[in-house]
């Protein structure tokens, strides 16, 4: 793990460690920053930028790839067990919370709380795309390429389709899919066991009891 930035006497810190951190930079634009490392994390070819008092926590017993930027008072936490086979890319600014449930399942995704760069509106000069926090539950599905953007809820449960881009709030035990996402399915279970043959019950553990 390479750690670069701001460190002695600047009140940054790095608790716990990975098992694996192959190719991993931490990147400290600030004061007062802290990243958070869980219990037999592995954090192979990873990236974390912290500015001002930004947090980012990741669970215990997770693979993470990817990057995370934490701008100024930004909270990132990622819940344990995540499996991350993919990028998980996590952009957050405006002192939002981005927050991920336990057992959350990545095939390649990307999370924005912030779009970075504010719009006016040219009569009112109000500012239209405020950022907000970002909370999705527990043993959630990233289908490759999915997109959540700021403001979003998602229930615990659900699979985001290939490329979806959600917008909304999506209640839990669903599948979404599209840009914008919709509703494709609602009442669905999901297992991250792959079926070696055709069938939903082909794995012992697949049989609800």
């Amino acid at each position: 793990m390479q750690v670069g930035g701001l460190t002695e006497g600047s009140g940054n810190r790095i608790l716990g460690s990975a098992v694996s951190s192959e190719k991993c930079r931490v990147t400290f634009h600030g004061r007062n920053a802290t990243l958070i490392i869980g219990d037999r994390c592995s954090l192979d070819n990873s990236n974390f930028k912290l500015y001002d008092g930004a947090v980012i926590a990741i669970g215990e017993n997770s693979r993470y790839t990817g990057s995370i930027l934490a701008h100024i008072g930004c909270l990132v936490t990622l819940g344990a067990n995540l499996q991350a086979n993919g990028f998980l890319n996590i952009s957050s600014a405006e002192e939002t919370k981005v927050t991920l449930g336990k057992d959350c399942l990545i095939s390649s995704a990307t999370i924005r709380s912030s779009d970075m760069h504010p719009i006016y509106d040219l009569e009112t000069n109000e500012r239209v795309n405020m950022g907000a926090d970002v909370t999705i539950g527990d043993h959630v599905w990233f289908g490759q390429e999915s997109i959540v953007l700021k403001g979003v809820t998602i229930g615990s449960g659900c699979v985001l389709a290939l490329r979806s881009m959600v917008t909304r709030d999506v209640e839990p035990n669903c599948v979404v899919g599209g840009s914008p996402a919709k509703i494709l399915r609602r009442n669905i279970r999901w297992h991250s066991n792959l079926p070696l043959r055709r069938g939903l019950t082909d794995h012992p553990s697949m049989i609800r009891p």
